[in-house]
């Protein structure tokens, strides 16, 4: 384990103040993100959203992304409620039923793109239920071409413009509630969907921000080898770091001396299980909250499915000596009896594995011990490495980017214009456009993976 004087100075300028810990020496937090997580001890996570949205509104909101295909969440700060007369309460997280119809999932889906069909989830943008009741649109697949995505975004922005006309049922202040215009026809209660809506239920919409501004979340699909690029955009101050240690866990290990060159997934894989251990163990959110909002840039790919699929036999074994070893609990500065996430989480595997178990899970279990939390927490590792010949994320592995100034943005649905009718902050669709154009300019791709960008398109 490499004590903190070892490191050079113009390292040690990067690295942070360590947590004092016991066993978690080699975890502790940069002052920017140190800082965070302390407001967010004591004043809440929207505080502390507004201080990220502010960095991230001061950066360029065009910054490189490395990907093949994109989607978006839309999260919102207005609530949708179950009302039942005078009795009202918000909805569950992706209510809707489980199983028939399958992937049906929201609250209402819009008319441009696929319905689900044959156990396929559908192409068009949904309006769901986040946790708290929270209203969030999601374009639930994976789209190359910028044409889609923005027909998809402008039918979200149609539906906040429904909401906001939609008959007023009572007023709070600057709130307003409203009925929810849309067909709830497939919510309502079944044998198949037993918590589904009474007949003498319904939906209303409590709208405390009539201007809709979400915090957006990107996710992005890249090789494995781009997850340098990736982690470096997001989090730079701490990109020296990550890439350092997974280095010296890899070079420790290399006893045969294999050229670097043979070990580069190898590599990229050590580098997201040590920046998903560190930022896991800096959090100081509490066991209230779900294990992926302890992370920032969240595998979406199943940690064992990577191993499995992209690393090569000598890299596969070269992973097993250093889990048996302990080479990552080492150069981290944790024990075998570390969690992932210390103070636990909201689900029912909940305090989750210990360091150790999880990584000898990666080599031993078809599905991780992190990408098996199930339940709210399923989209951590939620997708295999895609093995099949002309998708287009074959061989390509799944990030979501939730906490970085790259992405953390709030824009309004619709375009915020001052006195002059000029623009000062773009909305839904002027964000998207910004990030996808960026995306295709640079990373011009060829044999039908490459991204699509018409400015054109209406």
């Amino acid at each position: 384990m490499r004590s903190f004087a070892q490191r050079s100075e113009a390292t040690q300028q990067k690295t942070i103040a360590r947590s004092e810990t016991p066993g978690r020496a080699h975890v502790g937090q940069s002052s920017a993100v140190s800082s965070i997580y302390r407001f967010q001890c004591t004043i809440g996570n929207q505080a502390v959203q507004r201080l990220l949205e502010a960095r991230a509104l001061s950066t360029s909101a065009t910054g490189p992304m490395i990907q093949r295909a994109m989607k978006f969440e839309l999260q919102t700060r207005n609530v949708v409620w179950r009302v039942r007369g005078k009795k009202r309460k918000t909805l569950p997280r992706k209510f809707g039923p489980h199983k028939k119809p399958k992937h049906s999932r929201f609250l209402h889906q819009g008319s441009k793109g696929k319905p689900a069909k044959g156990g396929k989830e559908g192409t068009g943008v949904e309006l769901q239920s986040e946790a708290h009741g929270f209203v969030e649109f999601e374009t639930p697949s994976w789209h190359r071409d910028w044409c889609d995505v923005k027909e998809r975004i402008q039918e979200a922005v149609g539906m906040v413009d429904a909401i906001n006309k939609s008959t007023v049922v009572s007023t709070s202040g600057a709130a307003k509630t409203v009925d929810f215009p849309f067909d709830v026809t497939h919510l309502k209660k079944t044998r198949a969907f037993p918590k589904g809506l009474r007949s003498d239920e319904s939906l209303e919409v409590e709208i405390v921000d009539p201007t809709w501004t979400a915090k957006i979340q990107a996710s992005e699909s890249f090789e494995l080898p781009q997850f340098e690029s990736y982690l470096k955009e997001h989090l730079p101050g701490h990109a020296a770091e990550i890439t350092g240690d997974a280095k010296k866990i890899l070079d420790d290990a290399n006893s045969a001396k294999i050229p670097d060159k043979d070990l580069v997934n190898l590599n990229s894989l050590l580098q997201i299980i040590v920046e998903h251990i560190i930022v896991a163990q800096r959090s100081t959110l509490d066991k209230k909250h779900l294990a992926k909002e302890h992370l920032l840039l969240m595998s979406r790919t199943n940690f064992s499915s990577i191993f499995r699929t992209l690393l090569s036999k000598k890299e596969r074994a070269l992973f097993k000596k250093i889990v048996k070893t302990g080479g990552v609990l080492k150069e981290l500065g944790v024990t075998r009896k570390t969690r992932v996430f210390p103070p636990g989480f909201v689900g029912r595997k909940s305090p989750g594995p210990t360091i150790h178990k999880w990584l000898v899970s990666i080599h031993s279990k078809s599905r991780d011990l992190l990408s098996s939390l199930g339940g709210d927490n399923r989209a951590i590792g939620r997708f295999d490495v895609e093995t099949k010949g002309g998708k287009k994320d074959t061989n390509l592995v799944k990030f979501e980017a939730r906490g970085s100034a790259g992405h953390v943005q709030s824009r309004p649905a619709e375009d915020k214009k001052d006195v002059h009718g000029v623009v000062v902050l773009g909305g839904w669709v002027a964000f998207a456009e910004e990030v996808f154009k960026a995306a295709h300019a640079n990373r011009p791709r060829t044999g039908g993976t490459e991204l699509r960008y018409d400015p054109a398109c209406p």
